[in-house]
C-alpha cells in the first residue's frame, strides 16, 4: 500500500523510469521459467531444432533471397511500369481493387509481389491480372516459373530439412532417456544389493 500512495505522489517523469525498472527486473525474473521449461523434452526438442538449423537455415534462405531478386529483376524489366492504378482500372479486372499494388515497378514493389506468389496468396489473380493488362499469356510462364522453382522447389526443402532435424532430435532425446532410465535402474539396484548383504 505505501509503494503505491509512493507511486501517486512522484512526477510523470519518474513514474515512466520506475515503470520501465519494474518491467526489466519482471522479464528478468520470468527468465527462470525457461530453466523449467529446459525439464520439458519437448522444449528441449524445438531449443535443439532451432541451434541445429540456425545456419543451413540462413543459408537456404540467402539462397531464396537470390533467386527472388533475380526474378524481381527479369520481372522489373519485363513488367516495369504495367500495373498502375489506371491500367487496372481500364481493364476491368476482377481481382480486388489494391492489386495495383502488386507490381514489378520497382526493386521493393518486386520483390513483394513474389513474396506474395511464394506464399501462394492469391497468385492465379495477379498472373491473370497481368495477362489481361499486359494482352499476353507470357506473364504465366514467368509467374509459374518462379512458383515451381521457390515454392515447390525451395520452401519445400526447407520444411522437410526442419522436420529431419526435428525428428533426428527426437530419436537421440528418446535414447538419451532410455540411457538416464537405465542408469537409474542400475543404481537402485546397486542400493538394493549393497543393503542386502
Amino acid at each position: 500500500m505505501i509503494i503505491i500512495i509512493l507511486f501517486l505522489t512522484i512526477d510523470s517523469n519518474q513514474k515512466i523510469k520506475i515503470t520501465r525498472l519494474l518491467s526489466i527486473t519482471l522479464l528478468i525474473r520470468n527468465l527462470r521459467l525457461l530453466s523449467l521449461f529446459w525439464e520439458l523434452q519437448d522444449f528441449r526438442k524445438i531449443t535443439e531444432t532451432f541451434k541445429r538449423f540456425s545456419m543451413p537455415f540462413l543459408t537456404i534462405m540467402f539462397s531464396l533471397y537470390s533467386v527472388m531478386f533475380f526474378f524481381a529483376v527479369i520481372g522489373e524489366f519485363f513488367f516495369s511500369g504495367l500495373i498502375t492504378i489506371s491500367s487496372v482500372k481500364n481493364a476491368d479486372i476482377e481481382a480486388s481493387k489494391m492489386y495495383f499494388l502488386i507490381n514489378f515497378n520497382d526493386l521493393y514493389a518486386s520483390m513483394i509481389t513474389l513474396f506474395h506468389i511464394l506464399v501462394v496468396n492469391n497468385w492465379n489473380e495477379t498472373t491473370e491480372m497481368y495477362c489481361v493488362v499486359g494482352q499476353s499469356t507470357w506473364p504465366r510462364m514467368y509467374f509459374t516459373t518462379f512458383w515451381i522453382i521457390c515454392t515447390l522447389i525451395m520452401l519445400n526443402i526447407v520444411v522437410s530439412f526442419v522436420l529431419e532435424i526435428y525428428g533426428s532430435i527426437g530419436d537421440e532425446m528418446e535414447i538419451e532417456e532410455r540411457k538416464k532410465k537405465l542408469a537409474r535402474q542400475l543404481i537402485e539396484k546397486f542400493k538394493d544389493d549393497e543393503y542386502g548383504h
